[in-house]
């Protein structure tokens, strides 16, 4: 994991080629026409706050605080208040490259659709998550670091919502238990309710940074 020189620990305060995680993140959402963006903050909600402020670039900014890090199905709904609509999540841990046009996330009428990229390394979706489709392309289940792959679709950090589905989360969240917890048990239980989903191509590549050595992965994949 990261270090005390690393941002202060602070993950999505850490540069790549002089540029902080969080901005890499925002900087697709600009891509993709997004102008309000809540951001969920934790223990470094000051130092988050003070390097970005109520503005970053054309996108307004809003932010949730999550008591404790209890997981992504937990943040989002720490940001459920502010959510008016239907809404992309994006990890801040996460590096993309070359990203794809994502013009229409909800395809065929679907409720969310989960973004992923083509990776011929198993080892690598065996990291993130794998993504079981059926015959006509929906999604079946999401299998956080599985011990092994179905296909070459690896699950990322950056998916679509309809505002629906908070729905669904805020019923069936159990906070004694805190489930579910994470991505693919939010999706899983979209799925178990009825939710119809997809996926969508993001990018030509993706590293999850979690360690040092992704780090330097990260910036050698820049570079």
């Amino acid at each position: 994991m990261f270090g005390a020189g690393s941002a202060g620990g602070c993950k999505p305060l850490v540069e790549v080629h002089g540029k902080n995680l969080l901005s890499y993140a925002l900087d697709n959402l600009l891509l993709l026409g997004v102008r309000q963006a809540v951001i969920v903050v934790g223990k470094y909600a000051d130092a988050i706050k003070h390097v970005y402020g109520d503005v970053y670039k054309d996108i307004q900014l809003q932010y949730a605080y999550q008591e404790a890090p209890s997981g992504i199905a937990n943040a989002i709904l720490s940001a459920e208040p502010y959510i008016n609509d239907d809404f992309a999540l994006q990890l801040s841990d996460e590096i993309f490259l070359r990203l794809k046009p994502m013009e229409a996330p909800f395809q065929f009428g679907a409720d969310f659709a989960v973004g992923f990229v083509k990776e011929a390394d198993d080892n690598k979706i065996k990291g993130n998550y794998s993504i079981d489709l059926d015959a006509q392309g929906r999604v079946l289940k999401c299998t956080e670091k599985p011990s092994t792959t179905v296909n070459h679709y690896k699950g990322t950090g950056f998916c679509f919502f309809r505002k629906a589905t908070l729905n669904t989360l805020k019923a069936f969240y159990d906070a004694d238990q805190n489930q579910p917890a994470d991505l693919c048990d939010f999706i899983n239980l979209l799925i178990s309710k009825g939710s119809n989903g997809c996926i969508l191509e993001i990018a030509d590549a993706e590293i999850n940074i979690n360690t040092e050595q992704d780090l330097q992965r990260a910036r050698q994949m820049m570079g």
